[in-house]
């Protein structure tokens, strides 16, 4: 055959939409990954493109193989792929693996960077400071983000099969775009809430001849506020970043030398 005859429906693309949202990664393997996920979420709708047993085994075959990208952004290319099984039918079958072969690993980079990275360390940031000084909106932001995130989820399904293969071209022309903005955004935030978050102050002073104190965080202070708090950020970060140090590595150094320094009397 051709192409497919039957023009899947909304509800057909929401069933799809919904069996992949929750199996997607359900039925991992180290052999194909999330090719599982996707066949058991295309089955009924390539059922409905394909009444023909050879064809939907083929299409069914074809969705089996080895398949791995951000859960979030897989759901588009998934979407896109049932749209050109649409377009293009069976006779389209390796143009549509080599389409998400080709995707899954670009839009993996781009969904990590944005849903667990910078969005997280958007909200996250914002809702823990708050929820520090007992402030219920802490909690509820938190909450909040993360239903708007799901919803936000269980559109990309449908998105992604609007636009079929030409997913390629608006992938290519704005997610960078996008990708630049959250993250500045996310730097700015993270800047903004070190002075709430890291709080590093000294009690060193030091008497002159003349016999006028210096207190050393005053002098801090009126030189760049905070600038302990943003010192000890930026070693952790630089630590992190060179992978020198693993998480759990820094957690644990950071309060032995915050112990230390404190019994020293350097730091407070």
């Amino acid at each position: 055959m051709s192409r497919p005859v039957y023009q899947l429906t909304e509800k057909d693309i929401k069933e799809a939409n919904f069996r992949f949202l929750w199996v997607s990664i359900a039925a991992f393997n180290y052999s194909t990954q999330n090719g599982p996920g996707v066949a058991f979420g295309l089955a009924k709708a390539l059922r409905k493109l394909y009444p023909d047993d050879k064809d939907y085994i083929a299409a069914m075959d074809n969705h089996f193989k080895y398949f791995n990208s951000q859960p979030y952004m897989a759901s588009i290319i998934i979407g896109a792929a049932l749209g050109m099984e649409q377009e293009l039918g069976i006779e389209g079958a390796d143009a549509i693996q080599d389409f998400k072969t080709g995707l899954m690993g670009p839009t993996a980079g781009i969904g990590d960077s944005i849903f667990w990275i910078m969005m997280p360390a958007i909200f996250t940031p914002i809702a823990a400071a708050m929820a520090v000084q007992g402030n219920i909106l802490g909690w509820l932001i938190e909450i909040a983000y993360w239903i708007v995130l799901h919803v936000f989820r269980t559109r990309f399904f449908g998105w992604g099969f609007k636009m079929g293969s030409g997913f390629i071209s608006v992938i290519k022309d704005r997610l960078p775009l996008v990708t630049d903005s959250v993250g500045i955004l996310g730097l700015v935030v993270l800047g903004a809430l070190i002075p709430s978050t890291v709080g590093i102050t000294t009690p060193l002073s030091f008497t002159l001849s003349t016999g006028n104190t210096i207190v050393i965080q005053d002098l801090i202070n009126t030189l760049l506020p905070n600038a302990l708090g943003v010192l000890a950020t930026f070693i952790a970060a630089k630590l992190l970043g060179g992978k020198k140090v693993t998480m759990t590595q820094l957690v644990l150094g950071v309060l032995v030398v915050a112990i230390v320094l404190s019994a020293l009397g350097i730091i407070a």
